[in-house]
């Protein structure tokens, strides 16, 4: 009897380690995924922040590279590296795109060329025949020049940026995820043991079962109170400028706990109310 107690104290604690890892797991999880950070950019005007950015340091003229185009591509480059990240593509692209405003753009400042009087030639004179329109203008000039305009359209930041980090990030989201995927895994034999150990005493297997639940929920409404209470004072002061950005990530992960919190006291007062049922039953 003593060794049996002793036995489900161990595995109870084991099923607390174990269900712990995979809620806290499955909710830092949500990193993973590019939605998340989307969310989290639009809220903080972030989109306007780098277009801002890009126009102060000059690398892009604004009038190329406007809202549309950097939300579009910074969504890109985010779902790409994270589809990476999580091993789901072998091949890193990582290509800012902006051929439809560059476009748009060269159209703009065609449309502006004045008109060719009869005896100019486009080309030479820079200017658009009367049958000619800025796109028409631009397709010959191209081809006049043997340009291809998608040669100058797309950057590659894999090309002017060391990316080896993200192999290493690759290395240890793969390990991550296979703790995860174990701690799960674990959970259910340790309830499955728990179960099998007291199948003749439903009360007890209830009170150990209901014991976890409970536990690794409270933690996880301790953890997301404490941090939504005081995320101000584990961001550095050089970080203040992306406070916003962080916060907003921070929250969306401990909201995730105190769902997946929520869910496991579910779990338990159903098992409870089952036990109730259970033992009115058997007094009949």
């Amino acid at each position: 009897m003593v060794l049996k107690k002793l036995t489900l104290v161990v595995i109870s604690a084991m099923l607390y380690i174990s269900l712990f890892i995979a809620v806290f797991g499955s909710s830092v999880q949500i990193l993973l995924f590019p939605e998340i950070y989307k969310t989290a950019l639009e809220k903080n005007n972030m989109y306007d922040y780098i277009e801002e950015q890009i126009a102060a340091k000059g690398y892009i003229p604004s009038t190329i590279f406007v809202k549309e185009a950097v939300k579009s591509n910074v969504n890109k480059l985010i779902k790409n590296a994270l589809s990476y990240i999580r091993g789901d593509v072998d091949n890193l692209e990582l290509t800012i795109n902006f051929n439809d405003t560059l476009q748009s753009f060269f159209e703009e400042r065609a449309s502006d060329l004045p008109v060719c009087d009869n005896n100019q030639d486009p080309l030479e004179d820079l200017c658009v025949s009367e049958d000619m329109n800025a796109t028409e203008f631009l397709n010959m000039l191209y081809e006049n020049q043997q340009i291809d305009p998608n040669e100058f359209s797309a950057v590659n930041i894999g090309d002017v940026v060391d990316l080896s980090a993200l192999q290493q990030v690759r290395e240890a989201v793969s390990l991550f995820r296979k703790i995860l995927l174990a701690s799960i895994i674990l959970s259910i034999v340790f309830m499955i043991m728990i179960i099998i150990l007291n199948r003749k005493n439903v009360i007890a297997m209830t009170e150990y079962i209901d014991a976890d639940l409970f536990g690794v929920a409270l933690v996880m409404f301790g953890i997301s109170y404490f941090f939504k209470n005081n995320i101000g004072r584990f961001i550095p002061e050089s970080f203040s400028l992306f406070e916003g950005l962080l916060t907003s990530l921070v929250f969306a992960i401990l909201d995730l706990m105190i769902y997946y919190g929520g869910a496991l006291v579910l779990i338990g007062i159903i098992l409870i109310v089952f036990t109730f049922i259970y033992k009115i039953m058997n007094k009949k």
